[in-house]
């Protein structure tokens, strides 16, 4: 027969067998939840790689420079757009004779809403890549965006309040800038999972530079003319 003793003592054992389950109930539920979140990473990982390789495989199919630059640009809109909110995409090509960034397609806007179709290397924010050669990122706060176009064409861009300025680097030298305005959701998305800007920026990098190459290949360096090879 249970005294008077024993009985606090057999509650307390109670709580403590009622904790303990409880406790692992709640690793249960956290384990359950890594797991679900690891899927969900995995199935969102395998649909950045699938969008890589297309992505590749059409820079690649590239017949021109200026093709490919198009290309860039629309890929660089692609992941940077929101379900309802299509980001303003450009991109600065480096003129190395007049050793500018001059401004050489666009998506979703055009030459008349920008506020300077080239900027110096010492010009802000380009500036900013003279220091980093990364990713750089500008939120709604910081009003990235009248950098780039006219006072009377921000409404274009209204629901685009971040940047993301994207080096293309071709031999250790930034050979073209891209600049993508696009909502808050999609800026706080890419700025958290970087692997799939990244990879875009590596593969259009790398196109670039083949298509450096090869029209270098073709032209004659002091006339700017196709040289006979090319006929």
């Amino acid at each position: 027969m249970l005294n008077y003793l024993s009985i606090p003592v057999l509650c307390v054992a109670i709580v403590l067998v009622l904790l303990l389950i409880g406790g692992q109930e709640i690793r249960i539920v956290v384990l359950r939840k890594r797991l679900d979140e690891a899927i969900i990473g995995t199935e969102k990982r395998n649909i950045q790689l699938s969008y890589l390789i297309k992505t590749a495989q059409t820079l690649s199919s590239a017949l021109s420079k200026d093709k490919l630059l198009r290309l860039i640009i629309e890929t660089f809109g692609e992941i940077t757009k929101s379900d309802r909110v299509p980001s303003l995409c450009a991109l600065y090509l480096m003129d190395y004779n007049a050793s500018r960034f001059v401004y050489e397609t666009g998506l979703n806007l055009d030459v008349t809403m920008l506020k300077n179709t080239s900027y110096s290397p010492e010009d802000m924010p380009f500036k900013i890549f003279r220091k980093s050669r990364e990713l750089a990122f500008f939120d709604e706060t910081e009003n990235i965006k009248s950098n780039f176009l006219k006072e009377g064409k921000l409404y274009a861009a209204k629901e685009a309040d971040c940047a993301i300025m994207s080096p293309l680097i071709v031999e250790s030298e930034i050979m073209a800038i891209t600049v993508s305005l696009c909502t808050k959701t999609t800026f706080e998305f890419l700025k958290k999972d970087l692997y799939l800007l990244q990879a875009v920026v590596s593969q259009a990098s790398i196109a670039l530079g083949s298509a450096v190459q090869s029209e270098l290949a073709v032209l004659d360096r002091l006339t700017k003319v196709y040289n006979h090879v090319y006929f």
